[in-house]
């Protein structure tokens, strides 16, 4: 916490090619919805055993080519940056042969980090239990 950000990181590696995993995070409402997030106009609220958050959205960017979705906002009077990436991996099996997977990486960096304590708790609770749905729903091992 001396850092004037707190970073919050989870991800998730699910044996599924990307293109999979995209069907299901199509756009920035159904990814919210994975991750229990209530979208209404520029506000999404998010909400976990640690508390209740409302962030308003200054910026979305949707890349889904690049299997990317940027959030740039403010929550109480923290700001956030945060991001959500779908990339291609390998998985090794039982055999030297590897096979398609897909990591599911969430990021997210609030500041100023000596109010962000509350606010990062609920949010890493939010993303641990939406990639675990993801996992749940798309991990076909």
């Amino acid at each position: 916490m001396n850092d004037r950000i707190v970073r919050v990181d989870e991800h998730v590696v699910v044996a599924c090619r990307p293109q999979d995993a995209l069907s299901c995070l199509d756009g920035p409402t159904a990814i919210a919805a994975w991750f229990g997030g209530d979208r209404s106009g520029s506000r999404t609220t998010i909400a976990s055993p640690a508390g209740e958050l409302v962030l308003k959205r200054a910026h979305e960017e949707w890349l889904p080519d690049d299997g990317a979705l940027l959030v740039v906002g403010t929550t109480g009077d923290l700001w956030f940056r945060a991001h959500l990436t779908v990339r291609s991996v390998m998985l090794p099996d039982a055999h030297p042969y590897l096979h398609p997977g897909t990591e599911i990486w969430a990021h997210v960096e609030l500041g100023p980090a000596d109010r962000a304590v509350q606010a990062s708790a609920v949010i890493r609770d939010v993303l641990r239990h939406g990639l675990e749905h993801l996992r749940l729903e798309l991990d076909a091992s």
